[in-house]
């Protein structure tokens, strides 16, 4: 029977794969592949626009499709032998013409051999075309350089790019190796390509392409395969790249699981290090239409207004990057019956990690700068996901699979949290205007430190005071200012905060140090061992100077208020922000913790530095992002054994961060993309977003609170003395009044990651649902004009009897909640809910919740 089965499924693929070559040689734009490598010295590749996001001309030209780059650029498509040729008309873009700039020259290389070299190409030439044979081919690189100068305006255009033949040549394999699970039976070529799936019992429903690759390499010789003790299947090949410089061992191992087929991959080098990107594609085919989803910041990658994140769409071109435009490691195909996620795991060290789509239904990861050496080799895990057509259930898989990364390592984080402020006002608040607004805690933004860096000088007294740094949001002192503080008033602000029902979040920062720095030179050699803290310049560079940060050039890199970027990583800085960390635990036992800010270093790399796993550049670097993981591998378990949280401010939105994270403070949370991709960050963790002043409500307030629901994101309120956050003023604050007991139902709300768990009948209204204690909270929101809708919940643990339940709904503005009699149905509980100003925020007790 197994025979049987493994001959009629490569007749199926063959057949496809047969279809494809016999009939007509398609045209296929570059526009709608994804390259498996892309890289440039300014901006990002485009798809049919140039560099600046313009329509492609050359020479007065206009192209309607084509590759937009920008010298120096590097793009990489992978051929595996399906294609015969590759056409493009090359020059530089001609909105560059009007600054007399721009000069290029482009290069193509095959499989390592140079075929074509344009020459420099100006701004105003006309552009060459060109025609290649790529017959049989394995790789396809386009090369845009300065024409020798400098890269200003070198607006690279690969207009009309195109390669002809067939992107079906991946079914040409035949099947060699099957495994099966209780959810997935999966069929590999001899060379460990993954060719199809079959979902369950239901037979074959989809046909599969997924393998690793190495850019620039190709194998050498067969793989071999052997089986493994956990009932799974390796294929190790041998890689070599095209100068044949370099080789490595390339593994990849396939486990059945419970819910899952796990794929690891090892590569293992010879010789000298070295780097190349590596890349786990996949592609889905389906009698059904595919849509695809990630955790990114919009659908339609745009920043003109907030979009829905958590929709799928239909499969296009796009490239995203872990951190800047999606935050979790997952990609979901959902089709209408089912769907299928491959998710990254993020205890792997990943570096740079980039994700690409194609319209013709190919996805791909690619993770660049690992090192790749024979003395520590590279591991990664990632596994496939067969679920429900939900990509709930594809983050409930992940979320199970690694809660430490989305729980909250201190619970206490869910009591601290809520509406928020950042903020150095000590002085009197009228309490319970405070609460009804929903303000609960309050990133304290006082400057309370003396400079960057160091938050809790080594005074030998609590009542000892030392002068604030007082400056502007941009680290300039103000004038005529001269405010002190000392541990004394620090934590008696604290405890002041706690009597009344707030929270006290003090700064605390990695990746910064210093303010007014000076040379080297120009340390205070007055000053004692014990007092050179009182001198940010001395202190630097007589104890922690082995924490700076150093740039590609070799130099350190400058930040706001004349301070500089440190790397966590140094010995005795990282002491340093430890000592900091105990003086803080010991010292201010009314303060609830700490919120890190600046996580945007992290994707720094330091070129002094070493981190074992860093390779840039032809040499070996350390990861600002290995170093903060060290860090807090330290720093976190000691904050939550003395019973306090970190929150961060999440300039670099990425899950492998948040091991040691409790709760966020997004100081980017008030632009659209990244306020989605915090929120996702934020499942089962606490999340506040900036308001950075009364403009962020002023196009349209309800909907501003109306996302921030729906989202379970708690806004900045009005506070006194907010720092490039909003203040307080009457306009503003009758609408967060209007909210404010809507926003405290958030509190503790955790994401009920089930297959459509609040469905909306009538009218454009949405919902979403999260575990509450003792309950759920449903917020129904963007209704417009809708007087009520109709809401079935299929993900709640409703008792027999639903008349023990407390269903209710608040409004905004008004004082008491409206009882909603909730009725059992077939498919769950329906919820007829009244609409006031488009919303409701639906309260259950009384069921499972927590």
């Amino acid at each position: 029977m197994q025979i049987i089965r493994r001959v009629l499924l490569f007749i199926i693929l063959a057949t496809i794969s047969n279809t494809a070559k016999c009939g007509l040689l398609q045209s296929v734009p570059l526009g709608d592949l994804f390259p498996v490598y892309a890289r440039q010295d300014y901006g990002q590749m485009q798809v049919d626009r140039d560099a600046g996001g313009v329509p492609l001309r050359i020479a007065g030209r206009e192209f309607a499709r084509g590759i937009g780059a920008h010298a120096n650029s590097e793009i990489v498509y992978e051929l595996d032998g399906g294609y015969e040729q590759f056409s493009a008309w090359v020059g530089v873009d001609d909105s560059m013409i009007p600054y007399k700039l721009g000069s290029v020259v482009f290069n193509i290389i095959v499989d390592g051999k140079t075929l074509f070299e344009s020459g420099v190409m100006k701004y105003g030439d006309a552009p060459q075309q060109i025609t290649i044979s790529v017959v049989g081919a394995r790789e396809l690189k386009l090369i845009a350089t300065d024409g020798g100068d400098n890269i200003n305006g070198d607006h690279a255009d690969w207009a009309d790019a195109a390669l002809t033949g067939s992107s079906q040549q991946q079914y040409s394999h035949m099947v060699t190796h099957t495994l099966k699970s209780p959810k997935l039976t999966a069929s590999f070529a001899v060379n460990g390509q993954l060719l199809a799936l079959q979902f369950g019992k239901k037979g074959m429903d989809s046909t599969e392409h997924a393998k690793t690759l190495l850019v620039g390499c190709k194998q050498v010789g067969n793989a071999t395969v052997a089986k493994t003790e956990r009932g799974g299947i390796s294929f190790t090949r041998m890689m070599q790249s095209w100068d044949g410089k370099h080789r490595c061992i390339l593994k990849d191992t396939f486990t059945p699981t419970a819910n899952s087929l796990r794929w690891e991959i090892e590569i293992l080098g010879e010789g000298a290090p070295w780097s190349a990107p590596i890349v786990t594609t996949m592609y889905l085919a389906s009698a059904e239409p595919s849509r695809f989803w990630t955790a990114w910041y919009d659908p339609e990658q745009k920043t003109d207004k907030w979009r829905d994140p958590l929709t799928p769409i239909p499969m296009h071109s796009m490239h995203l990057t872990y951190g800047d435009s999606f935050a979790l490691p997952i990609a979901t195909f959902v089709d209408p019956k089912r769907a299928l996620s491959l998710v990254l795991s993020p205890e792997d060290t990943t570096l740079n990690l980039a994700l690409g789509v194609a319209g013709d239904g190919t996805v791909s990861f690619v993770r660049t700068n690992r090192r790749i050496t024979p003395s520590a080799p590279i591991r990664f895990a990632m596994d496939i996901v067969p679920h429900e057509s939900d990509i709930r259930c594809g983050l409930a898989w992940m979320v199970n699979r690694y809660p430490a990364y989305f729980n909250p390592p201190n619970p206490t984080a869910d009591v601290v949290a809520g509406g928020g402020a950042y903020s150095g006002w000590e002085g009197d608040l009228d309490v319970a205007k405070m609460k009804r607004m929903g303000f609960r805690t309050n990133w304290k933004a006082s400057f309370d430190f003396p400079y960057m860096g160091m938050y809790l000088p080594p005074v030998p007294k609590e009542t000892d005071r030392w002068r604030r740094f007082d400056a502007d949001s941009g680290g300039t002192p103000l004038p005529d200012v001269k405010t002190y503080t000392s541990r004394k008033q620090m934590n008696d602000y604290s405890k002041r905060m706690r009597d009344i029902g707030f929270y006290v979040l003090n700064y605390f920062n990695v990746t910064e140090f210093g303010a007014g720095l000076k040379g080297r030179d120009q340390i205070d050699k007055k000053l004692t061992k014990s007092d050179a803290w009182q001198d940010a310049t001395t202190y630097l560079y007589t104890h922690i100077g082995d924490g700076l940060l150093y740039n590609d050039s070799g130099a350190t890199i400058g930040t706001w208020g004349n301070a500089v970027a440190m790397d966590c990583a140094g010995p005795n800085y990282r002491r340093h922000l430890l000592e900091q960390a105990k003086r803080h635990i010991e010292k201010l036992p009314y303060s609830s913790g700490i919120c890190i800010d600046r996580t945007d270093w992290l994707r720094y790399y330091n070129s002094k530095g070493d981190d074992g796993v860093s390779w840039v550049n032809g040499k070996p670097a350390r990861s600002v992002q290995t170093s903060w993981q060290g860090l807090m591998n330290d720093l976190g378990p000691m904050m939550h054994k003395a019973d306090k949280v970190i929150f961060v401010n999440t300039l670099n939105t990425r899950l492998d961060i948040m091991r040691q994270v409790d709760g966020i403070y997004a100081e980017f949370g008030n632009q659209f993309g990244n306020f989605n991709a915090s929120a996702l960050l934020g499942l089962r963790k606490p999340v506040i977003a900036w308001t950075a002043s009364e403009d962020d409500l002023r196009a349209d307030p309800d909907l501003f609170f109306q996302r921030h629901l729906y989202m379970g994101v708690f806004p900045t309120i009005p506070f006194p003395a907010n720092d490039h956050t909003i203040n307080p003023g009457a306009w503003a604050e009758k609408y967060y009044l209007d909210y404010g007991p809507m926003l405290d139902l958030l509190r503790g709300r955790k994401w009920v990651l089930t297959a459509n768990p609040a469905e909306v009948f009538g009218g454009d209204a949405k919902a979403n649902i999260f575990s509450i204690p003792g309950g759920y909270v449903v917020p129904v929101m963007f209704g417009g004009s809708e007087s009520s809708v109709k809401v079935v919940l299929h993900g709640i643990k409703a008792p027999a009897d639903l008349h023990r339940c407390s269903v209710q709904a608040l409004y905004p503005g008004s004082e008491l909640p409206w009882n909603i009699t909730p009725v059992s149905t077939a498919n769950g509980v329906s919820l007829d809910v009244p609409l006031k100003r488009g919303c409701a925020m639906v309260r259950i007790t009384g069921v499972g919740g927590r």
